[in-house]
């Protein structure tokens, strides 16, 4: 865990370990990002969310290497760089049911690779 800034916002920063290696025949990049923030970045966000309560925490970010592997033809595993800013005041938002889980995702910063990403869920 720790801090930093990103669109003058700070952010407490966590990075998750891969926990699973996507086949890339049958998972496409956009199907791993989603899997991987529906599975993984909402739950872990709404766990770190009551660990801000009474504090002054703008935003959380996730940081994940996402492995993925053509279980065919073999070869050299790659990893997508995924990382995901989300406001509290939005995770705040989706836990009192205002919002939807895709209306928290298409609020936040993702960014796959270096590069700022739609994710649909």
């Amino acid at each position: 865990m720790s801090s930093l800034r990103f669109k003058e916002t700070g952010y407490v920063n966590f990075s998750i370990p891969a926990t699973t290696t996507f086949n890339t025949i049958r998972v496409a990049q956009n199907e791993r990002v989603a899997t991987v923030i529906r599975d993984t970045v909402i739950p872990e966000s709404r766990a770190a969310l009551r660990l801000c309560d009474g504090k002054p925490v703008a935003g959380l970010s996730f940081h994940l290497s996402i492995p993925a592997y053509n279980f065919v033809t073999g070869g050299e595993a790659k990893f997508d760089d995924l990382l995901v800013y989300i406001k509290t005041s939005e995770l705040r938002a989706l836990d009192a049911a205002d919002i939807t889980t895709q209306k928290l995702v298409d609020a936040s910063y993702i960014l796959l690779n270096g590069s700022r990403i739609e994710v649909k869920l």
